[in-house]
């Protein structure tokens, strides 16, 4: 129900959408005179961006308009900011919730807006617990035109790209497609000091630090042929070791044509996904653009997507990309943005009397939920043109054709264009993957005969399912799929 383009913090482009925030304090004792009760609470927020430059404060250009500026400074004038707490966005609490979003939002501009403020517990994390992170791109067709090489239509460009992005489906090592690696340090450093902050904020006001979101970075307007260039650690003789941290799973990736956007034929891609690396989702874009156009072969597609091999992928301009929707969870599923499968019907039972009842951030009966369906609605248009627009006129755009005709170059130049040692470790996973299938139906069989519950169901069952169904991941498919096993 949020809409938010990603666009990078910059001057020159102004980023559209909607966002929430967490905003967390510790609880003082009701007992301390002239004290106001502190909760931790969670704004679901949305904005028009036109005319702001971001949506994190730059604490390098406290000038520069951005979201959270406008956010922080209206929470300070409705008195849920101490003076002395100001200057740090990781220290906001208030005590009043249901009047706060009025109260908001008569010292925010028309085109920011606060739906709902609801008390959570202690232990959320907005970014940690969103389970769920749904984004669209909007690729032109004339854009996919200017990669197409002589006597390749469109269409059928658009026909290989659209049946190309269903292979990015299921859980992958995505060590190919993502920006090296610079960020994953910088972010482990922010992780670290944040550990920091909270020990020695144990006695006094919990401290959150908030970083942006994994698919925006600093470095958005790299060219493609540059992607993996940085030197990287983990990479010996071509191959990188195999990380968890690169392991993600897709629930969707689906394209389909939208004929008139704007004037101009489009591509929506949809994507869904617990999680995405730095750049992910525009490495993805521009693998699948390569194979389509040819500059990519569906062979070593697959190698960049299933082996270890380094393989480079072109990065897709940032034009596109848009932030639709999040989903929260966790292992105690304690939040939800809106009533959903994993959302238990009576709210308030819980197994456990010391946990914390879960909560909706946007009740479907509340005019909260009308007011932020109207806000969206209004927004929509004006999303949808910023992406034309920015398509049309940026200057990154025009250069990326021939940044894209670079990296093809170059890859074609490496062994001659036959990767040998790419395609074999290809052949090795698999043949793996297909001696797995086999002993996994050998299993399930054995299973039925023995009557063994346990292992009838194949491997990534959970996945298959959420991805055949369009289910939001959670407690539900796993209580599902636990009664299953019971009832074999």
């Amino acid at each position: 129900m949020m809409m938010l383009l990603r666009r990078q913090v910059s001057a020159m482009r102004p980023c559209v959408g909607a966002a929430s925030f967490a905003t967390h304090r510790q609880q003082l004792s009701y007992d301390e005179p002239g004290k106001k009760r502190k909760v931790k609470v969670a704004l679901v927020t949305g904005y028009t961006g036109t005319g702001y430059h971001g949506v994190q404060i730059q604490e390098n250009a406290v000038d520069v308009p951005t979201i959270e500026h406008e956010v922080r400074a209206a929470l300070f004038k409705a008195g849920c900011i101490l003076e002395s707490n100001y200057g740090d966005m990781s220290k906001i609490g208030c005590g009043r919730i249901a009047h706060l979003p009025a109260e908001i939002n008569a010292h925010l501009p028309a085109d920011i807006r606060v739906f709902t403020a609801t008390k959570v517990h202690q232990s959320f994390r907005a970014r940690e617990d969103c389970i769920l992170r749904e984004y669209e791109y909007f690729l032109p067709l004339s854009f996919l035109s200017s990669l197409c090489p002589p006597g390749m239509s469109v269409d059928d460009a658009a026909k290989a790209f659209i049946k190309t992005l269903p292979r990015f489906e299921g859980i992958h090592d995505f060590h190919n497609f993502t920006k090296q690696r610079r960020f994953f340090y910088k972010q482990l450093a922010n992780k670290q000091l944040a550990k920091q902050r909270r020990r020695l904020g144990e006695t006094g006001d919990d401290v959150e630090t908030f970083i942006e979101h994994d698919e925006v970075d600093d470095g958005e307007h790299d060219p493609p042929s540059t992607c993996h260039q940085e030197t990287d650690i983990s990479v010996e003789n071509g191959v990188r070791k195999s990380l968890q941290r690169h392991r993600r799973t897709i629930y969707a990736c689906r394209g389909t044509l939208v004929p008139d956007m704007h004037g101009e034929p489009y591509v929506h891609i949809h994507l869904t996904g617990a999680s995405f690396l730095l750049n992910q989702i525009r490495c993805m874009v521009g693998a699948a653009m390569a194979v389509a156009t040819g500059a990519m072969t569906p062979s070593l597609f697959d190698a960049a997507l299933r082996t270890n091999q380094v393989v480079s992928v072109p990065t897709a301009p940032a034009e596109g990309l848009v932030l639709s929707s999040c989903g929260f969870g966790a292992k105690q599923h304690l939040i939800s943005l809106l009533r959903d499968h994993n959302t238990p019907r009576n709210l308030s039972v819980t197994g456990n009397p010391n946990q914390a009842p879960h909560r909706v951030l946007v009740s479907d009966t509340d005019a909260e939920l009308h007011q932020m369906l109207r806000f969206r609605n209004e927004v929509l248009s004006v999303i949808y043109k910023e992406v034309v627009r920015m398509w049309r006129e940026s200057d990154f755009v025009a250069a990326w054709p021939e940044h894209f005709a670079s990296w093809s170059a170059t890859l074609n130049a490496q062994s001659n264009g036959n990767h040998p040692e790419i395609l074999a470790a290809l052949q090795t996973v698999l043949a793996n993957d297909a001696g797995k299938a086999a002993n996994s139906e050998r299993v399930v069989r054995e299973a039925r005969v023995t009557g063994d519950a346990l292992k009838v169901l194949p491997r990534g069952f959970n996945t298959a399912v959420c991805i055949h169904f369009g289910i939001t991941p959670g407690v539900y498919v796993t209580d599902v799929v636990a009664g299953v096993k019971r009832v074999h």
